[in-house]
């Protein structure tokens, strides 16, 4: 058996390990849920006053990719339509490496996003979705009274 075909038998059983591990992460900025036929590539970043995502979408177009806000959550989907080759006569396909299919990623978000300023651009197969952070209003303690009820 080649290396290749080694690696071609494993790789399904490393992307669910890695995909489970993702799952896992303690951070509150992570891929909670891949739910996809196309896996697609994200980095999530930090800086003083932003977070960023930034994800390899080869070959998509903006009409091809949903980004959404719900329940506390990024959803990042979208679909890459396969190109019906086999359907051409006197073609005839030896090698199919590149993938296609629907994909949905599901981030986190944490409390400090400003929503109304999320901005998403996409240039050369590169999506980036630029997330503003805001001021947490300090959460003010106080005492709670008890009263007994009779």
């Amino acid at each position: 058996m080649s290396l290749a075909q080694l690696f071609r038998d494993l790789e399904p059983a490393l992307s669910q390990s890695i995909h489970l591990l993702n799952q896992n992460h303690p951070s509150d900025f992570y891929a909670r849920k891949a739910n996809n036929n196309l896996n697609i590539a994200v980095d999530a970043i930090e800086d003083e006053e932003s977070f960023t995502l930034i994800a390899e979408v080869p070959g998509l177009n903006l009409e091809d990719i949903k980004i959404k806000y719900e329940d506390e959550l990024l959803i990042l989907s979208g679909e890459k339509l396969s190109e019906n080759l086999s359907e051409e006569k006197d073609i005839k396909i030896h090698q199919q490496y590149r993938k296609f299919g629907k994909f949905e990623k599901k981030f986190n978000m944490p409390e400090n996003i400003d929503f109304d300023q999320i901005k998403a651009s996409l240039k050369n197969g590169i999506l980036t979705i630029k997330l503003p952070k805001v001021e947490l209003e300090e959460k003010k303690s106080r005492e709670i009274q008890i009263s007994l009820d009779s």
